[in-house]
């Protein structure tokens, strides 16, 4: 899962930083690339790390827990991404297209911004590139917001214990001696110490 968070965080970064529109396509496929195989390391990766955490008897309750808070992540997720492209969209073709439309076509590039390309049918039209740009720049502050969430996902996945997938006598998880194993019990030792 570390290395599923750290490529999440990397790839995020990577999408604001570098995506615009005219971004070489091969640089574009390769940062997918990077983001896919983060996604599909967590997905499967937390569901055997959630059973191997806890006792035998416990493992369909436990599953059906991860797969709940999975999926109301992810409703939450997309929910907050959907909230924060529709609040930065009309800024941004506001602040791009005012001076050379009126407000119900910018109303309708914001509500399909399929409208664009029917709009301008040239590719190098001035407008329609202004008008691809405003749109990309309001899909720029979703990833702005989810790199601190990948960020402190990825600390946190340093400090969980870990444990073996095998289980003890009498089907209690195991728990493996790993770097998170070894700074929460220093960092129970400190606090018994305050």
């Amino acid at each position: 899962m570390l290395i599923a968070f750290g490529l999440q965080t990397l790839g995020s970064v990577l999408v604001y930083v570098y995506f615009r529109p005219g971004f070489e396509s091969l640089q574009a496929i390769g940062i997918m690339f990077l983001l896919g195989i983060s996604f599909g390391c967590q997905m499967q990766n937390t569901l055997v790390a959630v059973q191997a955490a806890t006792r035998q008897r416990e493992v369909a309750m436990a599953t059906t827990v991860r797969n709940f808070f999975r999926n109301g992540g992810g409703v939450l997720g997309l929910a907050i991404s959907g909230a924060l492209k529709h609040t930065s969209m009309p800024r941004q073709f506001n602040y791009a297209l005012t001076s050379q439309f009126p407000d119900e076509t910018i109303d309708r590039f914001e509500d399909d911004p399929l409208s664009i390309a029917q709009a301008f049918p040239d590719p190098m039209d001035p407008l329609r590139i202004k008008a691809v740009n405003a749109y990309a720049e309001s899909l720029r502050i979703v990833f702005l917001v989810f790199i601190p969430i990948s960020a402190l996902a990825f600390l946190v996945s340093i400090i969980l214990p870990e444990y073996r997938l095998g289980r003890g006598e009498e089907g209690e998880p195991v728990r493996k001696r790993g770097i998170g194993s070894a700074i929460v019990e220093k960092f129970h030792a400190v606090s018994r110490r305050a």
